[in-house]
């Protein structure tokens, strides 16, 4: 009661702002706004950081969440949804939609559907607002500034410590893993297995291929512009050809374009093949078509 009390308060719920007054009310129309995004296949309905916010204020506030619209983070879990989610956000990745949809959705077709991921150039809330959509949800929208926006607000978030207690059988799994591999000489990030963003960019420049370079990125983004040498597999390519891979000679690094899709493929990799040598950019990439590139 006191953690609800404070991301009541800290969140700002009390305030006068245009949040309380453009709140979802079933029946009445949803007030859209226009945001410019920069995805290839983007949704019909958006609705800005205010709407959810009250959303997020009566889930807080009241005895039950809403069960008349639900909140949903398309972003990777472990990289991104359990480092620091929008309060009562359920987590759904959309590169596991199909699988967990059916546990995560609500029967009824008529609840309102918030889709977000973590800003305007993140494709996967737009994605599973589409397969929502075809599901035959009726009232679906995304939030597409997300995360980022949410954050840059002051808003508070909640982490995985926050919502649940560690899962014994996760860490007995753990324990049961095959020993790794030899350690290579990789200098990590700030988070579990991430490399760290400098010694990265020193590694490209002075010896790329010490390191196996995979791209989780998707094939029309690859095709746009990726690093020299890198290979393509997304997620899903991943876990298909889990049993082929092999780091006893030099270790593998993912990258994406936020570290969101790099470190779920980590977390795929440490979940079925924890022994290997795999690492993550966890930082921004913009590519060009020519094949030069910047990390942010």
């Amino acid at each position: 009661m006191a953690l609800v009390l404070f991301l009541f308060l800290a969140g700002g719920c009390l305030n006068k702002e245009p949040a309380t007054q453009a709140g979802y009310q079933p029946g009445q129309p949803i007030p859209s706004v226009e945001v410019e995004v920069d995805v290839p296949n983007p949704f019909h309905t958006y609705v800005d950081a205010y709407f959810v916010k009250s959303i997020v204020c009566d889930n807080l506030i009241q005895e039950e969440p809403r069960d008349d619209v639900l909140l949903i983070d398309s972003r990777p879990k472990r990289p991104r949804y359990d480092r620091g989610h929008i309060p009562s956000a359920v987590s759904l990745p959309d590169s596991e939609f199909e699988e967990k949809a059916d546990q995560v959705l609500p029967d009824d077709k008529s609840v309102l559907l918030l889709f977000h991921c973590q800003d305007t150039a993140c494709r996967l809330s737009h994605d599973s607002a589409w397969k929502a959509e075809e599901m035959g949800y009726e009232n679906v929208v995304v939030y597409p500034e997300g995360n980022a926006d949410w954050e840059d607000r002051g808003f508070k978030t909640w982490t995985i410590d926050d919502i649940t207690e560690p899962d014994e059988a996760d860490v007995a799994a753990k324990e049961r893993a095959e020993e790794p591999s030899e350690p290579s000489d990789i200098k990590e990030g700030d988070f579990p297995g991430s490399i760290e963003e400098e010694f990265f960019k020193e590694v490209l420049a002075t010896d790329p291929d010490s390191i196996q370079l995979i791209d989780v990125r998707e094939e029309d983004e690859f095709e746009k512009g990726h690093i020299p040498g890198a290979v393509r597999m997304n997620v899903a390519e991943i876990r298909e050809a889990m049993d082929d891979f092999d780091t006893s000679e030099k270790p593998i690094v993912l990258i994406c374009a936020t570290g969101a899709r790099s470190g779920e493929a980590y977390f795929t990799f440490d979940d079925l093949r924890p022994e290997l040598d795999v690492y993550y950019l966890d930082a921004s990439i913009s590519y060009k078509d020519d094949g030069s590139y910047e990390i942010d």
